[in-house]
């Protein structure tokens, strides 16, 4: 290649860096219609709405979010009514107490909800005749098994 060719291959590659330039600045884009916007949003699986829509529905999204919040209070102190006093006792079980009498003692006490269960329970495991003598702190909150493992122990205070 000699001069003269290599300054006309730059000067048509100006030349037409120079047109699509002004093409690029100067041509105003194609104008969007509605139906275009329609389609595209179709297209996507999208809807528009207005600015106006959109505070109205983000004020009844956050208006919802406050009275489920509210609700969940109201419910929980509902739950906290509901819940069940803790009874806390102190058994005393004398040389030759029956497991009976100490089922009632308990059931008395609010401690258990029925004595035959418990007595039951005792027999079940065979824990009647493991009964020992002393001083127990109990309370309503501990099922069968733990208050038997706690009466069929030989410490004086518990």
């Amino acid at each position: 290649m000699d001069r003269t060719t290599i300054r006309a291959f730059a000067i048509g590659m100006l030349l037409a860096t120079a047109i699509i330039g002004s093409i690029y600045y100067y041509a105003k884009p194609a104008e969007l219609t509605e139906t275009d916007v329609n389609s595209y949003l179709q297209k996507k699986g999208l809807i528009a709405i207005s600015i106006k829509e959109y505070k109205q529905l983000k004020e009844a999204k956050q208006q919802s979010q406050s009275n489920s919040a509210n609700k969940q209070v109201k419910q929980a102190e509902q739950n906290i009514d509901k819940e069940e006093p803790i009874y806390s006792y102190q058994l005393v079980i004398n040389g030759g107490k029956t497991a009976t009498e100490i089922a009632k003692e308990l059931e008395e006490a609010h401690v258990i909800k029925d004595a035959e269960a418990f007595i039951k329970y005792l027999t079940d495991h065979r824990l009647t005749r493991k009964l020992r003598g002393g001083t127990y702190n109990v309370n309503s909150k501990m099922n069968h098994e733990e208050l038997s493992k706690i009466i069929t122990k030989s410490k004086e205070n518990h």
